[in-house]
């Protein structure tokens, strides 16, 4: 486990590395899966950290999870706003949507790498360190009655 930065807020941006050679890049498939993009959503916060826990508590004794960890590098952010999820909203502390704040290449206005927040400017800097296969960002509604 490590961080790749801190909110807005200063909560460290935690990372779950699963992997036979944590920390070393093999040639084997890496795949990225982000949680809690919007803090009010945490269902995938909460499936992440789930799937995490399974991985790491049966890949001894299940053959899928043993061939996740000996044929895959899973990184996996459960949360990326976790300011949001504190506050029970979705943006961050400054209440930004961190979903609209990536540079987009047909809007060049909204570019400026520097302008945007410290969780955004965290994973852009993670993605550029590890070539990652695949990327899968979890989201989730809430209905109340």
């Amino acid at each position: 486990m490590f961080s790749i930065g801190k909110s807005v807020s200063g909560f460290p941006l935690w990372v779950i590395e699963i992997s036979d050679k944590p920390g070393v890049e093999e040639p084997e498939p890496a795949f990225k899966f982000i949680g809690n993009v919007h803090g009010d959503e945490p269902v995938g916060r909460e499936l992440l950290i789930l799937l995490a826990n399974w991985i790491c508590d049966n890949h001894v004794k299940d053959s899928l999870a043993r061939l996740i960890v000996e044929n895959m590098h899973l990184h996996i952010l459960p949360s990326m706003n976790p300011d949001g999820y504190a506050l029970k909203r979705r943006g961050n502390a400054n209440n930004i949507d961190l979903n609209r704040d990536f540079p987009d290449q047909f809007f060049p206005m909204n570019n400026d790498e520097e302008a945007c927040q410290p969780e955004t400017r965290a994973i852009m800097s993670w993605v550029r360190q590890i070539h990652f296969t695949a990327s899968a960002s979890l989201h989730g509604v809430i209905s109340l009655i």
